[in-house]
């Protein structure tokens, strides 16, 4: 998550396009605006990337934002998040915060995928009618897949996370809610006619969801994304997905829309609009994520 001034990046973007060939890491602002009936959330991020090979600085036969993906280069990644939100009939007491670091572990000649991250989140604190309250978040990922194509990989992933809510006050109370999933997923880039590209990622998983005194909920996740390249510059989003099960207050289909346009090979803005349309009542949300980098 990541948004800053995008006239300061600007501002030193021509002269580094022009002495690079190569780079190796980018950095990256962003702000994003979540919506739901009963609350409402802003986060302002800073991440950035750090790859294990320099990479072309702009590629002659595939998208800017593909290098890493088809060069096979590994990177780590790091990123921090501020967090201001708003919930009806409560109190805010103190902003949270999110971090959270990945390393995806590829190499050219190989090909095997790794990859691993962790992060943690805290909610801040809330004052409801009788109590204190805050949620403390912790998740993990493992991914292991391989390239069976030129473009083309093939993954098993596990995830699970954490949410902690702690209640004070005369009836101090806490509880945590666990999810676990395990899923495969593809991607495959695709070249079409006129130096025209579309990347395509499907993903197949299952969440259990574990919560004290009740029964393990499991759903099913489906979803199918796909980006098109009418040129190496510009990305163009669209997605869903579905969600169906015993945990009905996640259920629903997940609708997303982005554009991602690199202004010079080395600066790029993107926008990304994001629907849940829940199966239950009042549980849509809406997500907005403005994000500006730069690669070095």
């Amino acid at each position: 998550m990541r948004v800053a001034s995008v006239a300061l990046l600007v501002a030193f973007v021509p002269s580094v396009a022009l002495a690079e060939e190569t780079f190796q890491g980018d950095v990256a602002v962003a702000a994003t605006r979540f919506k739901a009936d009963t609350q409402r959330s802003d986060f302002v991020g800073l991440g950035g990337n750090w790859f294990f090979a320099p990479l072309p600085v702009d590629p002659k036969d595939y998208p800017l934002n593909e290098v890493a993906f088809v060069e096979r280069v590994g990177f780590v990644n790091a990123a921090y998040s501020w967090i201001s939100s708003d919930i009806d009939n409560e109190q805010r007491l103190s902003n949270g915060s999110s971090f959270n670091a990945t390393a995806r572990l590829r190499q050219p000649g190989s090909p095997w995928v790794a990859t691993v991250s962790a992060g943690v989140a805290d909610s801040g604190k809330f004052r409801g009618s009788s109590s204190d309250n805050r949620t403390k978040t912790t998740f993990y990922t493992l991914d292991l897949g391989a390239y069976v194509a030129k473009a083309t990989t093939l993954s098993l992933a596990w995830s699970q996370s954490k949410a902690d809510f702690t209640a004070s006050g005369p009836a101090p109370s806490t509880s945590t809610d666990t999810f676990t999933a395990l899923g495969v997923s593809g991607r495959h880039l695709a070249y079409l006619p006129n130096g025209e590209h579309v990347a395509i990622t499907a993903a197949i998983s299952q969440i259990r969801h574990e919560q004290p005194a009740a029964p393990t909920a499991k759903n099913n996740d489906f979803s199918l994304v796909a980006i098109y390249y009418p040129s190496k510059s510009l990305g163009l989003t669209l997605g869903a997905s579905t969600n169906r099960g015993d945990d009905s207050f996640n259920e629903g289909e997940t609708y997303t829309a982005g554009a991602q346009k690199f202004f010079t090979p080395l600066f790029s803005v993107s926008l990304t609009y994001q629907h849940f349309d829940a199966k239950a009542a009042n549980g849509d949300n809406n997500i907005v994520n403005l994000q500006a980098a730069l690669r070095f």
